[in-house]
C-alpha cells in the first residue's frame, strides 16, 4: 500500500473482476448531453471522456443510458447503445480513456414506471405492476402503465444481453446494471411496486427472479471479457419499500453474476426521495457511507462494494477506505468542479482545489449541456481545454470581487494580462457573505475555502467605494469566464 502522502488507502490499486483499477476513486455515473439527438458520439462527448481520465480517476462509468427506446427511455441526454451505427463512437470512447490510464464502464437501465411518455413509442411505460409515478426531475415518471408480460420480460433480458456483447465488443471494461433508484430491475425487487401474483412477485425468491434472470443472460453472453457492476439503492427509504436487510440477502445472491456492488440510497421518480439519490447542499456529507458499510461489514459478500454520495474531498473519501466502510469511492461532482482534485491531493496541494457546492447546477444535464457553477470549462472541453496565452498584453480592469469578478482576474492574469480588481467592500466574496447565513449553507461559506482559492490568486486588489456588485453567484463564474477567454 502507498505511503508516500496523506491518502495511502484512496491511491492503492484494487481488482474488481478481471481489471486491476490504479486507485479506489470511481467517476459516478453522470449525464453530460453532449450526443446528438440521435444519440451518437460527438467530439464534444470524446473530449469530455478525456477530462473524466484526466482527473486521474481509475474508473469512468458514463451516466444512464437506456437499454430500449421503445418502453425505456427516461430522458433525452442519452448515448444509443441499442444499434451498432455507434459502434465507432463507443469504441473511440473507449480509447480515449485507456490512453490516460482510466478503465471504462457504462450505467445500463430502464426506466420502466418512470420513462418519459413523449419518448416512448405509444407513451405507455411498463413495469413489474401499474404505479403511476409520482414524479421526480422534470418530466420524468409517467402515468400510463402497463404489466409486463412473460414476453416482455424475456425481451429486456435479451436486450442487456446484447448491448452488454455490443459494448465488449467497443472494447469496454465493464459495464454498470442499474438497479437502484425505484428503475424498471427496482421495480420488480420492491415491495412496494411489485404486486405481482405469479412467479415474478410477492415471495422474496420471486421478486428477485427478474434482476437475477438478467444478470445471469449477462453473464452467459459475455463470460469474462466484460466486467460487470450493479448499482442498488441499499435503502428506497420509502415506506414499505427496498431496505438494506433485505438487500443484502439480494447481493448475497448476484454476487455470483456481478463483480462488483454500487451502493446509492433513494428513488428518482419519487419526489420525496430523489433528493436521497444526488444530494444537495443542506443535506451531510458522506450520508450514505452508513448504507455500504452494511454491505461491506458483512462476511457473506465477498465482492467489493462502492459508496457514493456527498464525498467531496479526499479526505472523505480516505477515511472512508480506511475504516474499512468500502472498498471504492465514487464521486463526480467534485471531480468537475476541480478536474486537479486528485492530483493536487497526491501532490500535497489540497488547499489549491475548488471546492464543490453541491448546488445542483450540473443536474440541469438531464435537459441541458452539462455546465457546473464553479468551473466553467465543464462541459465546453472541446473549447476551452487550454487557455492561450495573448499575442498583445492588456491593462484591464474587473469591477466587483464577487465569485464572477474573481475568476475573471484570475483568467485574465493566466492569460498574460495586467490585472486591477476593484471592489467597494473591505473583502471580497460579495454575495457569498449573504447566501451562506444559514446554517445548511456551510459549504458556500466564505470563511472555506471558496473564497480564500479564489483571493490567494488574484494580483491585485483595490478598495473604493462605488464599485458594481455582482448578482448572481450560480452562473457568475460561466458569465465571467467566457468574456475573459475571448479578451
Amino acid at each position: 500500500m502507498s505511503s508516500f502522502n496523506k491518502y495511502p488507502h484512496v491511491f492503492s490499486p484494487i481488482k474488481l473482476g478481471t481489471m486491476t483499477l490504479k486507485n479506489r476513486i470511481q467517476f459516478a455515473p453522470m449525464i453530460c448531453a453532449l450526443e446528438t439527438p440521435k444519440g451518437e458520439i460527438t467530439q464534444e462527448y470524446i473530449d469530455w471522456i478525456a477530462q473524466q481520465a484526466r482527473t486521474g480517476a481509475s474508473l469512468i462509468t458514463i451516466g444512464g443510458t437506456s437499454i430500449d427506446h421503445e418502453t425505456g427511455d427516461d430522458f433525452e441526454s442519452e448515448i444509443d447503445v441499442t444499434t451498432d451505427m455507434n459502434v465507432v463512437g463507443l469504441k473511440r470512447l473507449a480509447d480515449e480513456a485507456h490512453y490516460r490510464g482510466a478503465k471504462i464502464s457504462i450505467e445500463l437501465v430502464h426506466a420502466g414506471r418512470g420513462a418519459m411518455p413523449r419518448l416512448l413509442k405509444d407513451g405507455v411505460a411498463i413495469s413489474s405492476s401499474v404505479f403511476p409515478a409520482t414524479g421526480g426531475p422534470e418530466g420524468v415518471g409517467n402515468t400510463h402503465i402497463r404489466e409486463m408480460n412473460y414476453s416482455d420480460i424475456e425481451h429486456i433480458c435479451n436486450r442487456y444481453a446484447d448491448i452488454a456483447e455490443r459494448m465488449a465488443r467497443c472494447e469496454f471494461d465493464a459495464i454498470m446494471l442499474h438497479c437502484a433508484h425505484g428503475n424498471l430491475i427496482a421495480q420488480f425487487m420492491s415491495p412496494s411496486f411489485n404486486h405481482r401474483t405469479d412467479w415474478y412477485g410477492g415471495s422474496f425468491e420471486n421478486r428477485m427472479r427478474f434482476p437475477l434472470q438478467i444478470m445471469k443472460a449477462v453473464r452467459d453472453r459475455v463470460g469474462r471479457k466484460l466486467n460487470i457492476d450493479m448499482r442498488i439503492s441499499g435503502d428506497e427509504l420509502i415506506e414499505g419499500g427496498l431496505k438494506v436487510e433485505e438487500m443484502i440477502e439480494f447481493v448475497k445472491l448476484a454476487q455470483q453474476y456481478v463483480d462488483s456492488v454500487h451502493v446509492s440510497v433513494g428513488l428518482v421518480i419519487e419526489a420525496d426521495y430523489f433528493y436521497y439519490s444526488m444530494p444537495p447542499y443542506y443535506h451531510p456529507h458522506c450520508h450514505n457511507v452508513k448504507y455500504a458499510e452494511a454491505f461491506k461489514k458483512c462476511p457473506d459478500i465477498h465482492i467489493p462494494v462502492t459508496t457514493v454520495g456527498s464525498i467531496t474531498t479526499v479526505a472523505e473519501a480516505e477515511e472512508i477506505l480506511a475504516s474499512g466502510k468500502a472498498d471504492m469511492v465514487a464521486m463526480a461532482r467534485p471531480l468537475m468542479a476541480e478536474p486537479d482534485l486528485l492530483k493536487n491531493a497526491y501532490a500535497g496541494k489540497e488547499d489549491q482545489s475548488r471546492p464543490c457546492l453541491r448546488c445542483y447546477e450540473c443536474a440541469s444535464a438531464v435537459a441541458h449541456q452539462l455546465h457546473c457553477a464553479v468551473n466553467p470549462t465543464c462541459g465546453r472541453e472541446t473549447q476551452y481545454r487550454v487557455l492561450p496565452k495573448v499575442d498583445e498584453k492588456k491593462k484591464c480592469v474587473v469591477i466587483g470581487g464577487g465569485p464572477s469578478g474573481m475568476l475573471a482576474a484570475q483568467v485574465l492574469s493566466k492569460r498574460g494580462h495586467e490585472v486591477v480588481l476593484f471592489e467597494k467592500e473591505q473583502e471580497l466574496g460579495q454575495k457569498l457573505y449573504e447566501i451562506s447565513n444559514l446554517s445548511f449553507k456551510s459549504d458556500m461559506r466564505p470563511d472555506s475555502e471558496v473564497v480564500n482559492l479564489f483571493s490567494d490568486l488574484i494580483p491585485e486588489v483595490y478598495v473604493i467605494g462605488d464599485a458594481a456588485s455582482v448578482g448572481n453567484m450560480r452562473h457568475a463564474t460561466a458569465s465571467a469566464f467566457i468574456p475573459a477567454v475571448e479578451c
